[in-house]
């Protein structure tokens, strides 16, 4: 996310860790690597592969925010109702493919959020252009969406954690939004429940950090207001 200084051009990854060192080195190469399994970035990054123009910003040389979109929309309204809906169906096979997809869609957007945050501004040799967040806003909504999303396909998860494979979804849904929400913490307290904290804590933090950058901006609350 922009801090208020200038751009740095890097030329290679050794930049990176000169610039900001050792953990955002290797943190910058976890999320590349993960990067590569993403099918959501695959999507995203069509226009820029196919030198589509009518979905191709020119000055950045990255897909618009519209396309962007269609394709989180895409996996939110498509793609995690099937996970869900297979995640609970009767038969065996189906139902594991539910609960491996309802893991990756998490995988796939945490990948997203940690990139387009934290480290793409941190690519070698990309222009001036593409360093910093384009929309603020649009992070922040899709952070929430992304926060409901998580609610909806952990109990298709929960369902496989020792102890809770007899529960129904409904009692699953309702422990899901419980520990999400920090409301409750439901016993036993299993590996999920502390993953599916940490997932809605990393979700919590970004929108507070999208909208504090955003109130940062705003000319009633920016610093040095006389108004303030």
């Amino acid at each position: 996310m922009p801090d208020g200084t200038q751009p740095i051009s890097y030329r290679t990854s050794r930049d990176i860790f000169d610039h900001h060192g050792l953990i955002v080195f290797l943190l910058y190469w976890v999320t590349e690597i993960a990067l590569r399994l993403s099918l959501s970035q695959l999507l995203r990054a069509l226009p820029q592969r196919l030198s589509c123009g009518f979905a191709l910003d020119t000055v950045s040389k990255t897909s618009k925010p519209w396309w962007q979109d269609i394709v989180f929309l895409l996996f939110f309204v498509l793609l995690t109702p099937l996970a869900v809906c297979t995640a609970w169906n009767p038969r065996p096979k189906l139902a594991l493919f539910g609960f491996v997809l309802s893991i990756y869609l998490l995988f796939d957007t945490i990948v997203y959020h940690l990139r387009v945050l934290w480290f793409d501004n941190l690519q070698p040799g990309i222009p001036d252009a593409r360093r910093g967040v384009s929309s603020h806003r649009r992070i922040l909504f899709v952070a929430i969406f992304s926060f409901a999303q998580s609610i909806v396909l952990f109990p298709s998860i929960y369902r496989y954690a020792p102890g809770l494979s007899a529960y129904n979804h409904t009692t699953l849904q309702e422990r899901s939004f419980s520990t999400a929400t920090l409301f409750t913490l439901a016993t036993p307290v299993t590996v999920v429940d502390v993953i599916q904290v940490s997932v809605s804590l990393f979700f919590l933090t970004i929108m507070i950090a999208t909208m504090a950058s955003i109130a940062y901006r705003r000319k009633e609350f920016a610093p040095g207001d006389p108004d303030v």
